[in-house]
């Protein structure tokens, strides 16, 4: 029970403290240390051991106060991406309790990626454009929308044309929306301020089950099911509650 307990417990503080404070290796350090401190007590009666651990206990604290755990990290994170999106630059890499949200570029065009999948390209007016006017055009007169989802400034510019009421967005991961707002061109900055646009914090699934509100057109813009997450917007059971958040018509 106490080892179980004892995973729970180390669970919990990685993925909500730990991870959203220090990137990996930094936190691969702290608990290195955790383990040396424990490896020290546990051989207490052996001094050379315990002599030989302490120097390499002072070596490995050194090494961290001197920045060096974190230049592994960015040297380490920069080679991986290197291999894996050859020709794109990394600008930015953060984990949040939800993903690790990682933003590359590409000559002037900005992606994001949520765990390596690819989420949104933009400037990109063109996708933007056709994706739009073919989700706006389903509906005679879009007055309310919902998205859930990627959500970029071109997208809803595009939208907004259709002067409807309110686009709703509905995303949990304050990070990720943080991060693909600052990076948005000025120009797309400002649509995510016009009053009709509203961004809400809450997990898709969660909301459509308890939302009190209906929508003409309800937008899921996500990534291919690729994971546990993912994949509870590819089921019937999500699209059956989502016919109930429709209005007539809708």
């Amino acid at each position: 029970i106490a080892e179980g307990a004892g995973a729970v417990a180390g669970g919990i503080v990685l993925t909500y403290f730990l991870l959203t404070w220090r990137p990996p290796f930094v936190i691969a350090g702290l608990i290195g240390i955790g383990a040396i401190l424990m490896a020290i007590q546990l051989a207490r009666s052996k001094k050379p051991l315990v002599i030989a651990m302490l120097i390499i206990l002072s070596f490995w604290i050194a090494t961290g106060m001197l920045g060096y755990w974190s230049k592994i990290e960015r040297y380490t994170l920069k080679r991986r991406w290197a291999l894996i999106n050859p020709g794109i630059e990394l600008l930015e890499s953060a984990d949040s309790v939800y993903q690790n949200i990682a933003v590359g570029k590409y000559g002037n065009q900005i992606s994001i990626y949520s765990n390596g999948n690819l989420m949104v390209t933009f400037p990109d007016r063109y996708r933007s454009a056709m994706t739009a006017h073919l989700i706006m055009n389903q509906h005679k007169n879009p007055a309310d929308i919902l998205i859930i989802g990627g959500i970029t400034g071109d997208l809803l510019e595009e939208m907004l044309l259709y002067d409807p009421h309110r686009i709703d967005c509905v995303d949990p991961d304050r990070k990720l929306l943080r991060i693909m707002i600052e990076v948005q061109p000025p120009e797309l900055r400002k649509i995510f301020k016009d009053p009709r646009v509203k961004l809400i914090m809450d997990d898709g699934r969660r909301y459509i089950r308890t939302t009190e509100a209906h929508y003409d057109i309800i937008f899921v813009n996500l990534p291919d099911p690729t994971n546990a997450m993912l994949n509870r917007f590819y089921t019937r059971e999500f699209y059956v509650e989502a016919r109930k958040k429709l209005a007539a018509g809708g």
